[in-house]
């Protein structure tokens, strides 16, 4: 879902972007009169953002056996839809990463922004 990836500093950010349009296949059913991106595909788009950080953070990719998970959200809130026409730049920062010994766990707590440009 992701567009493009405008910044990234390894182990710390990234900032990414998606352009919204009328040709999104989501747009189809979800509300056939006034066309409002879904809030959990806005936050797989944020998601995807930050998986980017991810590989990039560790030097792998999906083809190598790596997977990234997400795993909760507290304290989301949308306060604006997501139209087409609209530029949703997704930020995310990590903050705090804890290694779970066995099966090399990484989990990481992450500081995710959205904003909207209409």
């Amino acid at each position: 879902m992701v567009d493009r990836v405008e910044e990234l500093e390894k182990h710390k950010y990234v900032k990414a972007y998606k352009n919204i349009t009328n040709s999104e296949p989501f747009f189809t059913g979800h509300f056939p009169n006034r066309s409002v991106m879904p809030g959990v595909l806005i936050l797989e788009a944020l998601a995807q953002a930050s998986g980017i950080l991810g590989f990039v953070s560790m030097n792998k990719t999906p083809e190598e056996g790596s997977m990234y998970y997400f795993v909760g959200a507290d304290k989301l809130r949308f306060k604006n839809p997501v139209i087409p026409g609209d530029k949703l730049t997704l930020e995310s920062t990590k903050l705090l990463t804890k290694l779970v010994s066995g099966n090399l766990i990484v989990k990481q707590l992450l500081k995710i922004n959205l904003f909207v440009l209409q």
